[in-house]
């Protein structure tokens, strides 16, 4: 995994926090042609070329879409309230992006929701830094064991890192 530090001001150049995020997801219509319910169906962006690939495209490659050698991933976290939604997840990724940006090893480029799982999407240039402070910020935050780290890249697909000790596995 990467050991690059970026500048905050890099990453605020290339995925700007104070722009409108895109909205991408099924149409009422493709939902209902699907044979089984996608495990997320809304996606908020600041990087809707990325996500679109991600979503649409059974082949995913970071190196098409970065821009400082990041990687990008996505920490999938189990829902904690069922209908409304929950106060602590906007806090966390909040405090999430605010760190990675600080540190200059990332970003949140997006966030979405399943009927089970909130996802939150990120571009890390030092994943094994990134993990140190979402494993702290999953537990400031009481996030749910069902906590993890999971790769866009189609290599790495099948990968993911428990946020606790005690997570199961995704798969």
């Amino acid at each position: 995994m990467q050991n690059q530090t970026i500048t905050k001001e890099d990453f605020s150049k290339h995925y700007p926090d104070d722009i409108d995020w895109s909205v991408l997801g099924p149409t009422a219509d493709e939902l209902r042609a699907m044979e089984t319910e996608p495990e997320r169906f809304t996606f908020r962006t600041l990087a809707p070329q990325v996500t679109e690939a991600f979503w649409k495209n059974k082949q995913f490659d970071s190196a098409q879409f970065a821009k400082m050698g990041e990687k990008f991933c996505f920490i999938k976290t189990s829902l904690a309230v069922e209908e409304d939604e929950d106060p602590m997840i906007e806090d966390f990724q909040v405090s999430l992006d605010e760190k990675l940006r600080k540190n200059g090893i990332g970003c949140q480029i997006g966030a979405g929701r399943g009927s089970d799982y909130y996802f939150f999407d990120l571009a890390l240039v030092d994943v094994d830094a990134s993990l140190e402070i979402m494993k702290r910020l999953a537990e400031e935050y009481a996030l749910l064991k069902k906590t993890w780290l999971m790769f866009y890249d189609t290599p790495d697909k099948s990968k993911f890192v428990g946020l606790y000790p005690e997570s199961p596995s995704p798969l």
